[in-house]
């Protein structure tokens, strides 16, 4: 405080009001003298606010649960899809270039990783007739014994 200031706190014992003020020379500040003090509240209304907190929580978090399975569920069927286009490629592969399925399984993993591309993109291709199979002809001894 200031010399010649006269401090006097005022406390407001009117409901609803919570704030102290300061006089200094007669004059009401604004500023705050200490902090907000909150009306106690009923233990009913702080049982019920603890209650619709705990729902939220729930709520949110089986959202977020819910939200990771759809994300699984999803990556799942994808690899599943490319699992099968890549087998169906193996399979077109195998039997056109007269190979066993390890092998044709081996020359499409190579082809796709010397050329940067995705097995399933280089499979899908494959599959649908868009791509040239002369690219993974195999070296000689790759084709099937006894065949």
């Amino acid at each position: 405080m200031s010399a010649g200031a006269t401090a006097e706190a005022l406390v407001s014992d009117q409901p609803g009001q919570h704030v102290d003020h300061l006089c200094l020379d007669g004059d009401v500040e604004s500023a705050l003298a200490g902090t907000l003090r909150p009306e106690p509240k009923p233990e009913p209304d702080l049982a019920l606010g603890q209650a619709l907190a705990d729902v939220a929580t729930i709520a949110i978090l089986s959202e977020r649960e819910i939200h990771r399975s759809e994300v699984v569920i999803g990556q799942l069927q994808h690899a599943l899809q490319s699992r099968v286009i890549i087998e169906l490629a193996e399979g077109i592969v195998a039997n056109r270039l007269d190979v066993d399925m390890a092998t044709a399984f081996e020359m499409l993993r190579t082809h796709s990783r010397r050329n940067n591309e995705r097995l399933s993109t280089v499979a899908g291709q494959i599959v649908e007739g868009r791509r040239d199979l002369s690219i993974l002809a195999p070296e000689s001894g790759h084709g099937r014994a006894g065949a």
